[in-house]
């Protein structure tokens, strides 16, 4: 593995001749390998990375010293984060979430909300104006 290609690899393009003397000083070819094998997963999925124009990406050079391939980090497909799309989305007619029981009740077959209420609350009687 050469530094060009962590260099390729690594969003943050400062500081390249002290990353480059901590690639061939610090890093132990496994080391080399495991870090060209962590940025290819890593750069474009890392929630941290991704936001406001890669703001939390480290330096190269504080990468490579902190053994940063090492860490563990949020994906943006991970549970800590979830895109508006997949956000769940409200019905207009009913104004509930189009998952529920509620939205099936009211939009799908067609009961009213009183209808629903009552039947919710347990009773047997049709809700009055």
């Amino acid at each position: 593995m050469s530094f060009e290609e962590f260099w390729t690899l690594y969003p943050k393009k400062t500081g390249k001749r002290a990353a480059e003397k901590s690639w061939q000083e610090k890093l132990s070819k496994q080391e080399q390998i495991d870090c060209i094998s962590h940025l290819e997963k890593r750069v474009g999925s890392d929630l941290q990375w991704t936001v406001d124009k890669g703001k939390f990406i480290p330096m190269p050079t504080t990468f490579l010293n902190q053994g940063r391939w090492m860490d563990s980090y949020d994906t943006l497909r991970s549970e800590a984060f979830v895109k508006k799309s997949d956000a769940p989305t409200i019905c207009s007619g009913c104004r509930s979430y189009e998952s529920t029981q509620r939205h099936h009740d009211i939009c799908i077959t067609g009961d009213d909300y009183y209808d629903y209420k009552t039947r919710s609350e347990g009773r047997q009687t049709r809700a009055v104006l």
